[in-house]
């Protein structure tokens, strides 16, 4: 607080003080947490009371001792838990993962159109000869699918598209920060490297059961954007998921073709996003420790790790989506080997750089899709931190 006293000599005073230090650290904490949560009304008269007592501390003359600076202290906490301690409706602790959320469905709804293009030209290889596939561009297939199925058709599958991310958010985000905390207690996080490896092992633990829960998603969305007119018969989501789950594929969505590919691709791409994610918002934190802006770190940290875990394994994703595709409707499959063989046989048709086709659409939708994901992470765990103390002070006030 920018306070100059004399520290008490005595032992047990000193060890009055720093626990009341501690405590104002962490009633401080509250206050910033649930200050989007205090009514209108209150709000005001609240603020300019803690800053009155505030700039009562600041000024507090140096010989007055550690009594004076107890008692203010004091009074500070107690307004604190006070106006905390009031109570608020359970429902307005759920506001943060809500506007998270919704900033999910908004952020895949702007970029469904770099999504939809990123997927027709992952899967360009099955259908053009690579002549056709050297002649194109982005931009050339952006203006081919306005020409051939008109604007709206740029938005196609994005409905399962977003459905799927805020799933996907909710599973893996959930699980990480449940897996972080068990691994932590298991392993140990007593120094930098321990704490990176739970990090690892804690995404990609989470990516396991996020692909798991949502693989039916992702094939339907896959094959919605990948449906040129209609040349896989699918006439929109519900169909597309009659034809999934009752056609003459295998009902076990664990065994479909792609899944082992899904799971293989969404280990490192979980591992390196929360990876890269800690170790940038370390870093932050240790530049500037006075600094406390979760929401604006997981912004910038959330587009640095989104970009990048998807380029490092994006030949998976690409080789995903193909497989996804294969065969489909009773189609001849043009991929009847396994993965190694698949690999090759994009490499050969469409040399090396196939494997990264359709990778510039795709930066410039993971950048700002996993600012926001991270985001709404951030905003997650404030909301669940704001409830637990709401519970307390509830607890403690009875």
């Amino acid at each position: 607080m920018g306070v100059n006293f004399s520290l008490p000599a005595d032992r047990s005073e000193l060890l009055e003080y720093l626990q009341l230090v501690q405590r104002i650290d962490e009633m401080g904490r509250v206050l910033r947490i649930h200050g989007s949560f205090l009514s209108k009304s209150t709000d005001q008269d609240f603020m300019k009371r803690v800053e009155e007592i505030k700039q009562r501390v600041e000024e507090m003359p140096r010989g007055d001792g550690f009594a004076q600076l107890r008692k203010l202290a004091q009074d500070y906490c107690e307004l604190l838990e006070h106006q905390i301690g009031r109570g608020r409706p359970y429902y307005q602790y759920m506001l943060y993962p809500a506007a998270g959320f919704i900033a999910i469905a908004l952020s895949k709804t702007v970029t469904a159109p770099l999504s939809r293009l990123t997927i027709l030209s992952q899967v360009g290889g099955m259908h053009y000869s690579s002549t056709a596939l050297m002649q194109g561009s982005i931009m050339w297939e952006a203006v081919r699918v306005v020409a051939d199925e008109g604007f709206k058709a740029l938005w196609k599958g994005n409905t399962i598209s977003v459905i799927r991310g805020v799933h996907f958010a909710i599973v893996s985000m959930g699980s990480y920060a449940f897996l972080r905390n068990l691994l932590g207690s298991i392993i140990g996080c007593d120094d930098a490297n321990s704490t990176r490896m739970v990090n690892l092992m804690a995404g990609g633990l989470a990516g396991i059961e996020a692909t798991m829960l949502s693989y039916s998603l992702d094939v339907v969305r896959t094959r919605l954007a990948a449906q040129r007119n209609s040349m896989y018969g699918l006439k929109g989501t519900w169909h597309a998921f009659r034809d999934l789950h009752c056609g003459s594929e295998l009902h076990s969505p664990f065994l479909r073709k792609g899944f082992g590919l899904a799971l293989l691709g969404t280990v490192p791409y979980m591992a390196i996003s929360f990876f890269v994610y800690e170790s940038f918002k370390s870093f932050l934190k240790a530049r500037r420790p006075d600094d406390d802006s979760p929401i604006m770190d997981g912004l910038a940290c959330g587009s640095i790790a989104g970009l990048a875990a998807s380029t490092a394994t994006y030949p998976l994703a690409l080789v995903r989506r193909r497989m996804q595709l294969d065969g489909i409707c009773g189609r001849v499959p043009i991929y009847t080997g396994g993965l190694l063989e698949t690999f090759r046989t994009i490499i050969r048709k469409e040399g090396f750089q196939g494997l990264y086709r359709g990778i510039g659409p795709q930066c410039l939708r993971v950048v700002p899709g996993h600012a926001v994901a991270f985001m709404s992470f951030e905003m997650m765990k404030m909301s669940i931190s704001a409830y637990q103390d709401f519970k307390r002070k509830a607890k403690s006030s009875k």
